[in-house]
């Protein structure tokens, strides 16, 4: 998986930063070789960028898993 995909900031507020993935989808790559594994950091960070707010490799295209994680744990207590 040569091809790193482009990430461009495209929302940003005070608190969070979202930002889109531009990719092609080549029907010639295996699928073993899309799938992104939750413990290939390098996968990880090729696939997703780093997280803006806790600058490691993301989880997925719009969201850091750990983030979201600790905001609901942080605000859990306004919830119940």
């Amino acid at each position: 998986m040569d091809e790193k995909p482009t990430h461009l900031w495209n929302y940003a507020t005070d608190k969070y930063r979202d930002y889109v993935t531009i990719s092609t989808n080549d029907s010639t790559i295996d699928v073993d070789e899309r799938v992104v594994y939750i413990d290939d950091l390098e996968k990880r960070k090729q696939a997703y960028g780093i997280c803006a707010e806790c600058k490691e490799p993301g989880t997925g295209v719009f969201w850091c898993q750990p983030c979201n994680a600790k905001r609901f744990k942080d605000n859990f207590k306004n919830w119940t």
